[in-house]
């Protein structure tokens, strides 16, 4: 009969003696090896050239006794490495939560207690730290200093993590109890006493968004402000421009004044001389004597 809670000792294994006979091993082939390289280049020596005997057997001692080396080197365990102790810890610490739609946080506000509107915030801190990195004003080089300060991964971590905690304090707590019965009237009392500190949790936690989403406001409110400055900043530029424009401008007012009088010079010209043509009645010789043309 085993004692309680007392488990037999394990059998003795001998775990190392594998190990130290596969390491004599290796030992035997790499000095069979080392001697074999030897009489190779005793070989190279005598029937060759004695100094490529001695390059060929100092380079082949080389190589094995550097692959020796890396046989007998000790393992290193790999603390890196995912396995199933891990897999197992990191299915019991994640949370999977079924997150509804981002809706504003005055919504969330109005909702009653319970662990939705704590999914409801979590959706709404992860969308606002997605919202600002893809404003303008954020990778200015005005708000320089912000990006050093606010780290906006970790600020949703902590708020994630914060959230989760308490959905998993409200989930144990359970629904409000109901009834006027002795034990309902002691069960809702505890159920309030216990509510009472997961209200203060929640109203900074919530408070804690509301400064990240006024944050945001006023990045889109400097975003426009940004895009006006822009305007002004081309509205200047043109302005050398618009002076040659100017200038172009007057020119052309000239160019047109002068262009409506010889207009009118030529309608007047092509008046008289049409006066002219009726006044001689078809007169050909007066009309060729007066052609300059033709008195040439």
């Amino acid at each position: 009969m085993r004692a309680a809670g007392i488990k037999p000792p394990a059998p003795s294994r001998d775990y190392e003696t594998p190990k130290v006979e596969g390491k004599k091993k290796k030992l035997k082939e790499t000095r069979d090896a080392i001697w074999g390289s030897i009489f190779f280049a005793a070989i190279v020596g005598v029937f060759y050239d004695p100094t490529a005997g001695v390059l060929v057997g100092t380079i082949a001692i080389v190589i094995f006794v550097m692959a020796l080396y890396f046989q007998l080197k000790p393992e290193i365990p790999n603390r890196l490495k995912y396995n199933q102790t891990d897999a197992a810890a990191h299915r019991k610490a994640s949370v999977v939560l079924d997150l509804p739609i981002t809706v504003p946080l005055d919504l969330i506000a109005e909702e009653p207690f319970g662990e939705k509107r704590v999914r409801m915030l979590i959706a709404g801190v992860l969308d606002l730290t997605r919202s600002i990195p893809k404003t303008k004003s954020w990778h200015s080089r005005y708000l320089e200093a912000h990006r050093v300060q606010l780290n906006l991964r970790e600020e949703a971590r902590q708020v994630v993590q914060h959230a989760i905690a308490l959905r998993r304090t409200i989930v144990k707590l359970g629904p409000q109890p109901t009834g006027t019965s002795s034990a309902a009237t002691v069960a809702i009392r505890a159920f309030d006493v216990a509510r009472e500190p997961l209200d203060i949790v929640w109203d900074r936690l919530f408070q804690r968004v509301r400064v990240l989403d006024d944050y945001y406001n006023h990045l889109l409110a400097l975003d426009r402000e940004l895009e006006h400055a822009e305007a002004a900043k081309r509205a200047l530029a043109v302005d050398d421009e618009i002076a040659e424009l100017l200038t172009n401008a007057v020119g052309d007012e000239l160019a047109a004044k002068h262009l409506t009088h010889l207009s009118g010079e030529a309608h007047a010209l092509a008046g008289a001389i049409n006066e002219l043509v009726e006044a001689l009645n078809g007169d050909l010789q007066t009309l060729m004597a007066l052609d300059p043309v033709s008195r040439r």
